[in-house]
């Protein structure tokens, strides 16, 4: 069998970004392929494997988690997402601004979604999105309608990335 290189077999994250001694951290992991996989805790030191940088380092931090487990396929949503109660403060009733800081490392992928208020089954609300590497503002009011300002320049993939 022919491994591809860039395509990734095994993925995982944990249900929360930092936790302090003694409090719980759930890890999800899914697998591309069938067979066992092996986890360890460990602490990053350095992630940096620049070569005049100071190289990769990481610690061993022994926990009740180290061993071998039975992979499995679980579907799993890449990129970051965030849900937010706006509790009616994004609908906003007359003429109101959208900001945001991204880094397009995949701009030509399908369409990604940036910031939002929006049914896509009833086509209502606004969204901010990624589309053929361009940026689209669009509004809809549920008549089917849709109302889309394009980016006249498209961006550019961040150099570096895959």
């Amino acid at each position: 069998m022919t491994v591809d290189p860039h395509r990734i077999r095994i993925r995982g994250y944990c249900d929360v970004p930092s936790a302090a001694p003694g409090e719980t951290i759930n890890f999800y992991v899914s697998s591309d392929d069938p067979g066992d996989y092996e986890a360890e805790l460990v602490r990053l030191v350095h992630g940096d494997t620049n070569p005049k940088g100071p190289g990769f380092k990481e610690v061993e931090v022994p926990c009740a988690i180290d061993g071998r487990y039975p992979a499995r396929f679980q579907r799993t949503q890449c990129g970051s997402y965030v849900q937010i109660e706006d509790h009616g403060a994004l609908h906003p009733n007359g003429s109101f601004s959208v900001h945001a800081f991204i880094w397009p490392t995949t701009p030509a992928r399908r369409r990604q979604g940036i910031i939002s208020r929006w049914a896509e089954d009833k086509k209502v609300g606004w969204a901010l999105t990624i589309e053929d590497a361009c940026l689209v503002f669009s509004v809809g009011d549920g008549s089917g309608m849709i109302g889309r300002v394009v980016s006249d320049r498209p961006l550019f993939k961040e150099a570096g990335t895959p």
